[in-house]
């Protein structure tokens, strides 16, 4: 794993867990095993990796992580704070699944959250 990936999964994970739905104890702060996380390298088809904004026209990899909630709840990153999804559909569970997220360009044509 390269140097950098590693410290940019500790940031999502550290603003996920700040951010995250919690149980009925919402005055305590999530811990790290109450969550699940995942990530892998996703390409993006130009440099803004679906964040929309002034992009180049060029294909881009970047890492995708997602952190799930004790209550199912999530956020999904690609390279930033990509977008929150408070109530999952089974689209959702199918897109990471397949490790397939669309950009938050796209997430309204796509149903991820009710």
């Amino acid at each position: 794993m390269e140097p950098y990936l590693g410290a940019y999964i500790d940031q999502c994970i550290e603003h996920a867990l700040s951010r995250l739905k919690q149980w009925p104890r919402s005055n305590v702060r999530l811990r790290f095993e109450e969550i699940e996380v995942h990530s892998w390298p996703q390409g993006g088809s130009d440099t803004t990796c679906g964040g929309g904004g002034v992009g180049g026209q060029m294909c881009t990899s970047a890492q995708a992580v997602v952190i799930i909630g004790p209550c199912g709840d999530a956020w999904v990153y690609h390279n930033r704070p990509a977008y929150y999804l408070p109530d999952p559909t089974p689209e959702f569970w199918e897109a990471l699944r397949s490790r397939s997220f669309p950009g938050a360009t796209d997430l309204a044509r796509k149903k991820l959250t009710r």
